[in-house]
C-alpha cells in the first residue's frame, strides 16, 4: 500500500511539473511567431552519447513527405552548432533547401521543445522534451479548435494544454 501512495504521489507531482513547464513556455514564448516552421515538423529523434541530438525534419507540404524521408542533423545543442546533415533517407534531395532547414534547426535549438510542427493554417503542436504526445496547441483563430481540444486547458490567448 505504502508502495502505491508513493508512486500516485511521484505520478501527480511529475505531471504538476509537465503542466508548470508547459505553462512557462507559453509565458516565455507564446508571443512568438512562428511562422519559419509554417508546413514543416521539427523533432529530436534520439540523443548519443556524448549529448548531441540527431532532429528530423519533415516538409509536410513536398512529395517527399508522401514517402515518409527526413532531412536528419546531427546537432549539438550546447554549442547550437549543426555536426552534420544527411539526406539518405530522402529520395529526391534536390527538392529540399538545406540551408533553411538548418537554419530551422537552429531556430528549434532555441525552444527547450522536443518537437514543433505549424500547419498550413498557421497552428502551432509543441510536444515537449520527454513526452511525444502534443502537450501546447496555439490556434491562429479559434475556427480551428476542433472536439478533441474541447477539454484542454486555455492558457493565455489562443494557446491550450493537454490536462
Amino acid at each position: 500500500m505504502r508502495h502505491l501512495i508513493l508512486l500516485s504521489t511521484l505520478f501527480f507531482f511529475g505531471c504538476r511539473s509537465d503542466h508548470y513547464l508547459n505553462v512557462e513556455f507559453i509565458k516565455k514564448y507564446g508571443r512568438d511567431n512562428f511562422e519559419e516552421f509554417k508546413n514543416y515538423s521539427v523533432f529530436i529523434r534520439s540523443g548519443d552519447l556524448i549529448g548531441e541530438e540527431i532532429v528530423f525534419i519533415m516538409d509536410e507540404n513536398s512529395e517527399f513527405t508522401q514517402k515518409n524521408a527526413l532531412f536528419v542533423v546531427d546537432l549539438n545543442p550546447e554549442l547550437k552548432k549543426i555536426k552534420s546533415t544527411s539526406c539518405h533517407l530522402l529520395s529526391d534531395s534536390t527538392l529540399i533547401d538545406k540551408k533553411l532547414l538548418e537554419s530551422l534547426v537552429l531556430k528549434f535549438n532555441k525552444y527547450p521543445i522536443g518537437a514543433i510542427s505549424v500547419d498550413s493554417n498557421s497552428n502551432v503542436f509543441i510536444s515537449g522534451r520527454i513526452m511525444h504526445d502534443t502537450q501546447m496547441v496555439r490556434f491562429s483563430d479559434v475556427k480551428y479548435k476542433t472536439a478533441k481540444y474541447e477539454n484542454w486547458e486555455h492558457v493565455q490567448d489562443n494557446w491550450h494544454i493537454n490536462p
